[in-house]
């Protein structure tokens, strides 16, 4: 916008300006040809790349109530995880890294210590494990582990 606050003619921009309206064009294209076709996100902006970046930020995070339900979802999956009947150990660790991960994504904060009981007390009790999860459990420094 000019000064007196009519349109500028492309002519009438500078350097700066005429980048700055190049790089919006390019980011414009990139998110056009970065999301599938029938993603309606690109029909629901006001032409800038942060309107598109925010249409796809609601789709994919959801509303703020959706955020929550989420994050009480999650939590509430650490609360109860434990292992599954034919579960082996190797799906316990998994489901358990996905979880971790899910809940970093949704910046819920569990202590480390916190993690490490809540998968060893997931983990089979008795027989060999014993003597590993008791070790696992007293063990002070779980910067290795998570």
């Amino acid at each position: 916008m000019a000064e007196d606050g009519q349109k500028k003619m492309l002519t009438q921009f500078d350097q700066i300006e005429k980048n700055n309206l190049i790089n919006e064009k390019k980011m414009i294209i990139f998110f056009q040809q970065s999301i599938k076709d029938d993603v309606p996100t690109l029909s629901q902006h006001k032409g800038t790349s942060y309107s598109i970046w925010d249409a796809l930020k609601y789709k994919y995070e959801g509303s703020k109530q959706m955020l929550k339900n989420k994050k009480a979802l999650i939590k509430k999956k650490f609360d109860i995880f434990t292992i599954l009947k034919g579960e082996s150990l190797k799906q316990v660790i998994e489901r358990f890294c996905y979880l971790v991960n899910e809940m970093r994504r949704l910046r819920i904060e569990k202590d480390k210590e916190e993690l490490v009981h809540k998968l060893a007390d997931a983990l089979p009790q008795g027989g060999d494990w014993s003597t590993y999860l008791m070790i696992l459990k007293n063990i002070r420094e779980y910067e290795d582990f998570l």
